[in-house]
């Protein structure tokens, strides 16, 4: 925001993130003032060594979890000015949300799981939203196991059902962690690929954690999270 103005071209911004728990006596801090931003539309991949702090960004940023100070905005809007419900609401309409495990709920199947954030919205009928996972389905090449439960597919498919979920309701922001990291080699690729594919189809921005060197060196921009800063590198290998 410049002068009272937003900035549109802006899809998410941490200013001055912090984070801090407590062990025992002592007090550690995981976020040391992080600020950046991710404008619409672009793809950065987040890489840093186990325990750096890159899930507790990505909690603080999808409203998982609240920081310690600091401030997160989707959209113009700032989380830490909301309650849970409201940060929730934002959630469903701005964020989707892609975890290592795919977390499908286990008794519905694939279009269920898929329909499942738009079935939290009262304007949305369950015709509308069943067809919106149906077509989110097709797009991310499963037309042809809507109706599988999860324990019928593939690792690779379940994945692919699981950024079904996270794009159908048309989010601004779309926050993965190590998506890949639970796949074999062939299938990371596939999925990789998928995703540079939907980022460029659908401009949707995608913040992505990710230990996957091959996956980082597709992307826009890739920050390394390094003593709970966050800095920018020109190549994933440096």
């Amino acid at each position: 925001m410049t002068n009272g103005v937003v900035d549109n071209t802006i899809a998410l911004e941490c200013i001055d993130l912090k984070k801090s728990y407590n062990e025992g006596p002592c007090n550690v801090d995981v976020l040391k003032g992080i600020s950046f931003q991710l404008h619409k539309g672009e793809f950065v991949a987040v890489i840093g060594n186990s325990g750096s702090g890159k899930t507790t960004l990505l909690h603080m940023i999808g409203g998982l979890d609240t920081p310690s100070s600091g401030h997160v905005k989707v959209n113009g809007q700032d989380f830490s000015a909301l309650t849970d419900h409201q940060r929730g609401n934002v959630r469903n309409q701005h964020v989707g949300i892609v975890y290592q495990f795919h977390h499908l709920l286990t008794e519905f199947s694939a279009l269920e799981n898929v329909a499942m954030p738009l079935m939290l919205r009262k304007s949305e009928s369950v015709k509308s939203a069943e067809q919106r996972a149906r077509d989110m389905l097709g797009r991310v090449g499963l037309s042809h196991r809507v109706d599988h439960k999860p324990s019928e597919l593939s690792g690779g498919e379940r994945q692919r059902v699981a950024i079904a979920r996270a794009l159908v309701t048309k989010p601004s922001v779309v926050l993965a962690d190590e998506p890949t990291g639970n796949l074999d080699v062939h299938t990371a690729k596939e999925i990789q690929q998928l995703m540079v594919e939907l980022n460029q189809d659908l401009g949707i921005s995608f913040l992505i954690v990710t230990h996957d060197l091959g996956l980082a060196g597709q992307v826009g921009r890739v920050l390394k999270m390094e003593d709970g800063q966050l800095l920018e590198i020109e190549h994933p290998g440096q």
